[in-house]
């Protein structure tokens, strides 16, 4: 393919926010990708791999995906959470576990959700489009076995997030940054829509957020913590209330 195709493909069906956006992101990544904090989380993360002999590494770039020709443009290349960026983000929620479920949108091969099952959740969900991804995904928590495993149920689902209806459970959403303002809009507004048909606690982990203030800038949410390259959202049940 043709770098003009390639370019092409790339911005197709992007709004110019999340071109800006996706121009920056590619500027930047592969100086992140050099950073030594970065390389020795790949490191552990391979070791993740051979140990449990799961796929779950390397980065795909988003042209090289089976995305539907509809929805091309509105994502993001694949690249695998880390490990402790996954047990920081979880282990500062003072929540009780095993009553939430967790979900992470835009899931891949599944490496954040073997992760997340460290943690005694009600269930482990992914949402990927990718159907390629979903089965590697699928493969992958079949093989996954982990003495030090809480949460056995586990499935991915090979969905667009756009339509996926939420549980109507306690949840933790996770977001690495998967998809642009246009899809994010999307989901937190499924979100918001799917706490009026029941109210209960939802907190966002919001990992690269590239698109924050799109979330901060709705008067559902509160952002109750931030650090270097993440958020950590919840609705505000206040708001909800005074509107009905």
């Amino acid at each position: 393919m043709r770098l003009s195709e390639r370019v092409q493909r790339s911005i197709k069906g992007r709004s110019l926010w999340d071109i800006l956006g996706l121009v920056g992101k590619n500027i930047i990544y592969p100086f992140y990708r050099l950073s030594p904090s970065l390389i020795n989380a790949r490191r552990r993360d391979q070791q993740f791999d051979l140990k449990f002999g799961t796929d779950t590494g390397g980065t795909v770039e988003y042209k090289a995906l089976d995305i539907p020709i509809e929805k091309i443009g509105k994502g993001y290349r694949y690249q695998p959470s880390t490990g402790g960026m996954i047990a920081r983000q979880l282990s500062a929620l003072e929540i009780p576990f095993d009553d939430f479920m967790f979900i992470d949108y835009g899931s891949g091969k599944g490496r954040a959700l073997l992760h997340a099952s460290s943690w005694p959740f009600k269930e482990v969900i992914g949402v990927e489009i990718s159907e390629s991804l979903h089965k590697i995904a699928c493969k992958n928590i079949g093989i996954y076995s982990n003495p030090e495993q809480a949460c056995e149920k586990i499935s991915s689902h090979c969905a667009d997030v756009t339509e996926f209806e939420p549980p109507l459970l306690p949840l933790v959403c996770y977001f690495y940054n998967p998809f642009g303002a246009e899809i994010m809009q999307k989901v937190i507004q499924r979100l918001e829509n799917s706490y009026n048909l029941k109210k209960r606690p939802i907190w966002v982990i919001y990992i690269s957020p590239v698109h924050k203030n799109h979330i901060l800038e709705r008067p559902h949410w509160y952002m109750v913590n931030e650090g270097e390259n993440y958020c950590i959202f919840m609705l505000k049940p206040e708001v909800f209330d005074a509107e009905t």
